[in-house]
Formats: structure tokens, C-alpha cells, sequence
């Protein structure tokens, strides 16, 4: 076998070996008490059949409004553990966070075409800063649709790839699982500056046809994220 086939089958293995290392590392105790509100609630609206948009839980508060922002986690991770019991859940959560590293694998190696090694130390050094935060609550989830996001965007831009077309779809799982899927529209509408900058200072044609993308769908992405249940 020479060296340049032994590299390209190397690469996919190191990978996947640091994923599985990922996906255990990840799996945090169940010590967030947050997840018993979110399993409730998931209970609550499968019990009635809709969503609920009065405040149940609380006595003081009870009947005022309230609109479930991440009602889809909510229902995902009851649906979890009822099927297959509470310790499921944290391996589930740790599926989300080996998506997250896996999107940051392809932005390091597949857009700025960085070594493995660099890529994965990156990555590394990503999941380092974000241990603690890996628990079962929303924004785990909402950390791979943000990765995801940003892969569409550096796609557009740096591989001429037009798969940001198919965001809204993506921020609409985003909007219904968190509520930072208003970083859509905003970082649309960032990358859309930088890009107005550059063909100011270039004179280009390309970076003004994308400016012009972003903004149409950070409109879209902007209607997606208001849709219902985000509003009641």
C-alpha cells in the first residue's frame, strides 16, 4: 500500500477515534435539576395533545402567559426516556455534542483544508472550554445547529456551495429546540456587512451576489424563527 492510500484511510480512522473518545468524555451526570422541568413539560404536551401557553408549574404565576421556547426538546428527551429509561439520556445528549465536533472537523478540514491534527486539537480544545455545559438541556442541541449553520455560511462563501438555501428548514428544528435560533438571521446579516466591506474595498462582483443572498434569507430565516410555536 503506499504512503499517500495509507494517509487517505488513516485520516477517517483518527477521526472516528477521537468522535467515539467524544462521545464518552460527553456524557455528563444527570445533575442538572433543569431536566425535570424539561421532562414535564414534554409530558404536559404530549399528555394534552398541544402546546401549552399559560404557566402550569408554578402558583404564583400560574395561568399567566408563558410560550414554550423549547417545547420540541422537551417532548424529544420525554419521548427518550420513557422508551428507553433516564440513563439514555445523557449518551443521547452526547450524540448531539459528536455532531458539533463533527461539523467543526469539516469547517477546520473542509473549508480552511487545516492538517487533521491542527483540526482536531481545535476541536479539542473546543470541547475543553464547553465540558461542563455538555448536559441535558437544550442548548447542546442547539450548539450542533450553530455549527451546522456556520458550515452553510463558510460553504457559501470560501466553496461556492449553495447549501445555505436549505437553512430555514434547519432553523426551524433550531428555533423549536432553543431559542437562539434568532443567530440565524443575525449572523446573516454579519457575514452579509463583512461581505458589503469587501466588495467595497475589492470592487468584485461575487461578494455583493452573496451580500444579496444573506439578506434574503435572513428575512427568511427571520420569518422562520417567528413562526408558531415561537408566538402564540
Amino acid at each position: 500500500m503506499s504512503l499517500t492510500r495509507f494517509k487517505k484511510y488513516l485520516a477517517p480512522v483518527i477521526e472516528s477515534c477521537y468522535l467515539i473518545f467524544v462521545f464518552f468524555v460527553a456524557q455528563l451526570p444527570l445533575r442538572d435539576f433543569d431536566i425535570w422541568f424539561h421532562l414535564k413539560s414534554g409530558e404536559l404536551f404530549l399528555s394534552k395533545g398541544h402546546l401549552v401557553f399559560t404557566e402550569v408549574f408554578s402558583y404564583t404565576a400560574e395561568g399567566r402567559s408563558w410560550t414554550p421556547f423549547e417545547w420540541l426538546f422537551q417532548i424529544i428527551v420525554y419521548l427518550v426516556s420513557v422508551t428507553f429509561g433516564m440513563n439514555s439520556l445523557p449518551p443521547f445528549i452526547a450524540v448531539s455534542v459528536v455532531i458539533t465536533h463533527l461539523i467543526l472537523l469539516r469547517i477546520f478540514r473542509y473549508i480552511f483544508n487545516l492538517p487533521l491534527l491542527l483540526s482536531i486539537l481545535l476541536s479539542f480544545t473546543f470541547l475543553v472550554s464547553t465540558y461542563e455545559f455538555n448536559t441535558v438541556r437544550p442548548h447542546t442541541m442547539a450548539y450542533a445547529c450553530l455549527t451546522g449553520f456556520l458550515l452553510l455560511i463558510l460553504a457559501r462563501i470560501v466553496k461556492k456551495k449553495k447549501w445555505i438555501y436549505y437553512s430555514p428548514f434547519l432553523v426551524l428544528f433550531w428555533s423549536n429546540i432553543h431559542s437562539s435560533g434568532f443567530l440565524s438571521w443575525a449572523f446573516l446579516l454579519a457575514f452579509a456587512l463583512a461581505l458589503l466591506l469587501q466588495y467595497v474595498m475589492t470592487k468584485k462582483i461575487e461578494p455583493i451576489r452573496i451580500t444579496k443572498e444573506f439578506i434574503l434569507l435572513a428575512v427568511i430565516n427571520g420569518i422562520v424563527t417567528l413562526l408558531p410555536p415561537m408566538r402564540s
